[in-house]
């Protein structure tokens, strides 16, 4: 089991935000689908090598599975900067609230 599979198999966590699409979102879509259904957000910048995972999380039955698309920009905190998504903000508005949020670097 992946550890994103793992973490979604919890009660309650029916809505899901990703950061990396691919492999991981087919293993959330499933858990989801395991589970009776749920959402699954998840935000790529590079959509094309995740496409053929997609295409299985798109036939997970029951799981609303939104593919969002961004690039990376700079993003100042403090004293420090780091790489983000950005133009993200409407569609994480619209699709919250997330019951879990994970990162797949």
């Amino acid at each position: 089991m992946l550890v994103a599979e793992a973490q979604v198999d919890h009660p309650g966590r029916r809505r899901v935000l990703e950061l990396g699409a691919g492999q991981s979102s087919l293993a959330i879509a499933r858990a989801l689908e395991g589970q009776g259904g749920g959402r699954l957000t998840s935000i790529d910048h590079a959509p094309q090598f995740a496409r053929e995972a997609w295409e299985a999380v798109t036939a997970c039955a029951g799981v609303d599975a939104r593919l969002v698309v961004a690039g990376f920009g700079w993003t100042e905190c403090g004293a420090a900067s780091f790489r983000s998504y950005v133009g993200i903000d409407e569609a994480l508005r619209t699709l919250a609230p997330f019951d879990l949020v994970l990162i797949d670097g």
